[in-house]
């Protein structure tokens, strides 16, 4: 195996196709928009295992930390504060542009090969074949990592694809700004869905949440409207609008082929309880790479060393059914108060273990 094939220039592809370029592979990246990075859809919290594993493609794109979330209800029209989740090690907001910008930069630097505006339109993963507007094109390797839209995923039955959520943001000018990340709950986000709000900096946040609701705008803008308050209109203003899906089936039953292997949230390797991706992107990315012999994948080591974050998500999806037969994180947050509970601390922020809660 020398020549790959990577379907998406999101973070799947650009670190698969880093990892593998590194190792002296032909790379080349099919990639349907004209820029990298966008448009936009993440809000670019990560763990501090994220940072310290990509080192300065993170670290340099480091906007701020945190060592803790507020957790907040909206009850009857108002807004308030529940629980307080600290953290043994900070998350990170990183910007995620300029982080997929570097990635793009590290990955030509090696000498792969990208070719925006050029959509995918089918691909026979098994044959190791795609094809564009050019036509066909073969390699030893074809890598799915086409995000959660999931198109030749589905198209391919190489995983089960039956729900994703919706994921709108907004990057949001407020009169004041919090020095911590909150977590917003409301009954209409649904049993799968929560909101946020991360401070950006001294003057804008980002306003965003996760649901199965079609009214997914219009729930976003409520949160923009309670969190601003009693602000006068003159200090909010919205200044971009994005987002998009967020995969919550369960991961691919077989991530690695002869011929393929299906990476990031196109492999739905997303975590079910805070619906992030770069940490079991990270790791499997980290099991292809020392899962290389030669010119070859060892497919049971890959599958060995994956297994335990395969397990990991398992159970999260796992408490997430727990969640959901609880009536959603709404009804847990009610529940977590009414128990006398103030202060949960998280040992592991992509595990979610976590020490004795504080009353």
């Amino acid at each position: 195996m020398s020549d790959v094939l990577v379907i998406g220039a999101g973070p799947g592809g650009l670190l698969s196709s880093h990892a593998l370029l590194k190792k002296g592979f032909n790379v080349s990246i099919y990639e349907e928009h004209s820029n990298v990075g966008l448009p936009k859809h993440c809000s670019g919290l990560v763990s501090s295992y994220v940072v310290n594993s990509l080192g300065p493609l993170a670290r340099d794109q480091v906007l701020s930390k945190f060592t803790e979330y507020r957790v907040r209800v909206i009850e009857k029209g108002l807004i308030h504060d529940q629980l307080i989740l600290s953290f043994r090690e900070p998350v990170y907001l990183i910007d995620r542009v300029g982080f997929e910008a570097s990635l793009r930069e590290a990955v030509e630097s090696y000498g792969g090969k990208l070719r925006l505006r050029t959509r995918v339109t089918e691909a026979r993963v098994d044959e190791g074949l795609l094809r564009t507007k050019e036509g066909w094109a073969g390699g030893d390797l074809i890598i799915v990592s086409e995000g959660a839209l999931r198109t030749i995923v589905r198209k391919s039955q190489v995983c089960d694809v039956s729900e994703a959520l919706i994921g709108p943001q907004a990057l949001v000018r407020l009169g004041r700004v919090s020095d911590t990340v909150e977590v917003i709950t409301f009954p209409p986000l649904g049993v799968n869905g929560f909101g946020w709000v991360i401070p950006v900096d001294d003057k804008h946040v980002v306003v965003g949440l996760v649901t199965n609701s079609k009214a997914a705008g219009r729930l976003l803008k409520y949160i923009v409207h309670k969190v601003a308050g009693e602000l006068s209109p003159s200090d909010v203003a919205v200044r971009e609008f994005f987002g998009g899906l967020v995969p919550v089936d369960k991961p691919c039953r077989e991530l690695l082929g002869s011929k393929h292997i299906v990476v990031g949230d196109a492999a739905s390797i997303v975590k079910p309880l805070t619906k992030g991706g770069l940490y079991p992107l990270v790791k499997e990315v980290e099991a292809l790479e020392t899962s290389l012999r030669g010119e070859h994948i060892d497919i049971d080591l890959f599958n060995a060393r994956f297994g335990e974050t395969l397990r990991l998500l398992n159970t999260q999806h796992a408490t997430l059914k727990a969640i959901r037969r609880l009536g959603g994180y709404h009804n847990l947050v009610k529940l977590a108060v009414k128990l006398g509970l103030r202060e949960i601390k998280l040992m592991d922020y992509d595990r979610l273990v976590s020490l004795p809660a504080v009353s």
